[in-house]
């Protein structure tokens, strides 16, 4: 449905001229959906840390806010990447099979994504500061 809004369309059309290069995604109506969606997901996630997980230490001041809500999107982009290079890895070396990648996306967030959110989440997101 959010591929077919004129606002995605738009967007996608925006880079039109891009349709014979290496760039084609951005001429992509999905791609540009993809994106808003993980973006609203990547919100969502940070508000209910905020102000439910780590209420303790939460930031209240818009600052204070700003600075860990754009550090969240960054650490967010960084456990997607993680995971597109592991899977993509393991599909490279293993096959594309659906059980490779399935069984490799289960690994990789158990072993790198989950450690890497939780260091970064308590080490420097929302990390208790010392009054």
């Amino acid at each position: 449905m959010l591929t077919r809004t004129s606002f995605i369309r738009h967007v996608a059309g925006y880079f039109h001229f891009l349709r014979s290069t290496v760039l084609a995604f951005l001429s992509q109506q999905s791609g540009w959906a993809s994106i808003l969606s993980v973006e609203g997901s990547i919100l969502s996630n940070f508000l209910w840390n905020n102000f439910w997980t780590f209420r303790s230490s939460r930031a209240a001041k818009q600052g204070r806010f700003v600075r860990r809500l754009l550090g969240f999107n960054l650490t967010s982009v960084g456990a997607i990447l993680i995971q597109a290079i592991a899977v993509g890895s393991a599909t490279r070396f293993l096959g594309d099979s659906t059980l490779v990648r399935q069984l490799s996306l289960v690994a990789t967030i158990g072993l790198l994504v989950l450690p890497y959110n939780w260091l970064i989440y308590n080490r420097l997101i929302w990390r208790k500061t010392r009054t």
